[in-house]
Formats: C-alpha cells, sequence, structure tokens
C-alpha cells in the first residue's frame, strides 16, 4: 500500500522550526486516514488544549494498533470502566507505562513531552537500558520523532499530532538474542510494520487502472515518478 499526501505544501520539518498550519492539517489528515485519530476531529477541536496520560496512551496504543490485554486492573484509578481502560492496560501489560507508586496511573494528569517521548520509544521496542546508554532526546532525535516538535513542558494536542506523525517514519528496535542481547535500530518503520505502506512523494500520473496519459496501469498500482 501506499499513502498519497496530495498538495503543494512542502513536507520538510527542522527541530527549532515552528510549526504550519499546513503541517498540522498534514499530520492530522494522515492519521486520520490511519485512523490513528477519529474521523470527528479537526484541528480546532482541542486546539492549545494540553493532553492527559489518559489521551495519549490511547493514540499511542491506536499507533501500533495494540489490543491485546489482561482484564487485570493494574491501576485502582483506571477501573474497567474507565474509557481508556483497554489502552492503558495493554500499555502496561507490555511495559510501556508505568503508574507513579501505590498503583495510581493518574490519567487525568497532563502528560510531559518526555514522558510521551519515552512511551513511544518503549512502544517501539526500545527498553530503558537502552534508552538510558543513549539518552531519550538523542535517541528520539537520531530517529527524527521529535523534528519540528516545540518540546513545551507539557505535551499539547498541536505537539501530539507532529509527534504521532513522526512516529510514523521511525526505525523500531531490533533485538538479536543471544548470550548477551544485542539491541540496534533496525530497517522496519511503524508505517511499515503496522500498515504495510510507506511514504513517497512526487508526480503521481496514474493509480488504480486510471492514468492521466492513457497507459495500462494495473489495479492497486500506482505511478509516481515514472
Amino acid at each position: 500500500s501506499v499513502l498519497f499526501i496530495i498538495g503543494s505544501f512542502n513536507i520538510v520539518f527542522a527541530e527549532s522550526e515552528q510549526y504550519s498550519e499546513e503541517k498540522i492539517q498534514e499530520a492530522l489528515g494522515i492519521l486520520k486516514i490511519l485512523d490513528v485519530i477519529s474521523d470527528d476531529y479537526t484541528k480546532d477541536t482541542a486546539a492549545n488544549q494540553e493532553v492527559t496520560r489518559a489521551e495519549f496512551s490511547y493514540y499511542a496504543a491506536r499507533l501500533i494498533k495494540l489490543q491485546d490485554y489482561n482484564h487485570s486492573t493494574y491501576f485502582y484509578d483506571v477501573p474497567d470502566t474507565h474509557w481508556v481502560f483497554e489502552s492503558i492496560n495493554a500499555l502496561a501489560a507490555t511495559g510501556v507505562v508505568s503508574g507513579y507508586g501505590d498503583h495510581l496511573f493518574m490519567p487525568d494528569q497532563k502528560i510531559s513531552s518526555t514522558e510521551a517521548i519515552t512511551i513511544l520509544l518503549r512502544l517501539f521496542g526500545y527498553n530503558n537500558e537502552y534508552i538510558g546508554a543513549n539518552g531519550s532526546n538523542s535517541l528520539a532525535s537520531q530517529l527524527d520523532l521529535i523534528k519540528g516538535f516545540h518540546a513545551s513542558p507539557f505535551l499539547s494536542f498541536e505537539d501530539m499530532l507532529i509527534l504521532l506523525r513522526n512516529a510514523l517514519e521511525c526505525n523500531l528496535c531490533e533485538t538479536n538474542l543471544g548470550v548477551n542481547s544485542l539491541y540496534y535500530i533496525g530497517d522496519e518503520t511503524v508505517l511499515s510494520k503496522y500498515y504495510d505502506s510507506y511514504f513517497e512523494k512526487g508526480v503521481l500520473s496514474g493509480a488504480s487502472q486510471i492514468s492521466i496519459y492513457g497507459e495500462p496501469i494495473k489495479d492497486k498500482t500506482a505511478i509516481i515518478d515514472g
């Protein structure tokens, strides 16, 4: 599968760059296509609002389609009636998130940018030892996870859109399990592994048997830059 983003805007990020309206709309559009973000959301739905731990856990789990969870209640303040119970328990079961002691998760507490980045790195398979040895910000920068990211103390909705959009092209951790386990940055990305898709930028001249030049094109095929 190929994800097509058709538009005139330039998709370029820099870590110190102020994001534009186009980048936010592009991120929101892609995340809607992949069903990470609901179609009900618009850029203004939660503009200037900060994201809670529960909200980010929900979107992080959706990012990699994480659904497996046991029905144990890990946290007293996230009962099975909580709207993010399944997502938080799935993340907790895999060691991606943890509480604050006394079995509390504090789902309504604002999530910091550092917490959000660390959750995603763990979600991509990088364990605490690997993250600690490389530094979370350094590793996130190497993976292009924080390109164009404000890195405010607390995560805003717009920050989250940019972060989740970047996460799609992050390389996942590979593990060589031997006498000494070796962890390293692999070739597969979130987008390739969980969506069987990849990004391509260029001139689209044909797709699904329709071509602007009239040449025959097979079904489920796209022509980009020839």
